[in-house]
């Protein structure tokens, strides 16, 4: 299953560093969820309060290997820069607490009902934990996962060069 578009930055790892992501988000996520039919996975989310120690724990142990895709991809070290800059100016983080980092769903299962069954699992979840919302970014050059955020109830919270930032409200 490809997870994520030709857009996202991790499109670029090859596929034992996807794994070595991947391993090191799951170990620091709340709530994993993943979608089987047939006996194959359609659909992933990865999901938690201190789920970017993984992403912050693979850049530390990868520097050199980001190093090189992102001068490979300077619209990717661009587009990186511009937005640190800009969040570091503005300081304003997210307002929830809880994040959900990585949804994903097989081409084949898009636009089936998989992407709105992930989220109303992890919604029920969190409604057991007494959390009341959860939050999410998305890059604004991915609309289809914008109207999908959109369709299933998230308000934007910020907006940032290149992304968007949702929360949605459970109660």
């Amino acid at each position: 299953m490809s997870a994520y578009s030709h857009g996202h930055f991790t499109s670029t790892f090859n596929h034992e560093k996807l794994k070595e992501y991947n391993r090191l988000l799951l170990d620091n996520s709340d709530i994993s969820l993943v979608a089987v039919e047939d006996g194959r996975v359609v659909g992933f989310m990865i999901s938690g309060e201190a789920v970017s120690r993984g992403v912050k724990e693979f850049t530390r142990q990868n520097r050199l290997y980001l190093i090189y895709k992102l001068l490979l991809r300077p619209d990717f070290l661009a587009a990186k820069a511009f937005g640190k800059l800009k969040s570091m100016a503005s300081q304003s983080g997210p307002v929830t607490r809880y994040r959900l980092l990585s949804i994903a769903t097989d081409a084949s299962a898009q636009s089936t009902g998989v992407g709105r069954q992930i989220l109303a699992a992890l919604e029920d979840k969190l409604r057991e934990r007494g959390l009341d919302s959860y939050g999410l970014s998305v890059r604004l050059d991915n609309p289809r996962a914008v109207q999908f955020y959109q369709r299933n109830g998230f308000m934007v919270e910020r907006e940032q060069p290149g992304a968007l930032y949702f929360r949605k409200d459970l109660r």
